[in-house]
């Protein structure tokens, strides 16, 4: 066996080692937002991370502000909507607090992006098309966005 082919069933065995995590729209509160181009998107937590905590408070006063500018810290990625439903480790997780990743087509034009953090904190996620998604995660844990996008690969995350 060849460097190659040990390379890439260590990958397939990284991504099939951690099981598909899928909730239904029932379990997860979505909240609706505006991209930095105009559109309506969704962020979303699991329900049950807010159940006996008042952070949702939190989440609504933030959103209700005005968004900060995404500036400080840039991380370009390549995230590639997947025809599965696998979460991807980020290659720079230490850094950009955030562990992994799975963006996939939620349905006809709809894109969802899920990612798990690692420390509260403030992201902008950026697609091919040139939009921006804002993302407040006051708490560590898996976070959701829906969004329309012509080329909704993410090229970039930044911090404000």
């Amino acid at each position: 066996m060849d460097a190659t082919q040990t390379e890439a069933i260590m990958a397939e065995d990284a991504l099939q080692s951690v099981s598909p995590d899928l909730l239904s729209d029932d379990e997860i509160e979505w909240t609706k937002a505006t991209s930095k181009n105009g559109v309506v998107y969704e962020y979303g937590v699991r329900k049950s991370d807010l159940e006996g905590d008042n952070r949702d408070a939190e989440r609504a006063a933030i959103n209700k502000e005005e968004d900060p500018e995404p500036r400080r810290d840039v991380f370009n990625v390549n995230w590639t909507v997947q025809n599965d439903n696998y979460w991807r480790p980020t290659s720079n997780s230490g850094s950009m607090r955030i562990s992994r990743y799975m963006l996939r087509r939620a349905s006809n034009g709809v894109y969802q992006l899920d990612i798990t953090n690692t420390t509260g904190w403030m992201f902008w996620f950026h697609d091919a098309s040139g939009d921006s998604y804002f993302l407040s995660t006051p708490r560590n844990g898996d976070h959701y966005l829906r969004y329309r996008s012509q080329r909704p690969n993410i090229v970039a995350v930044s911090r404000p």
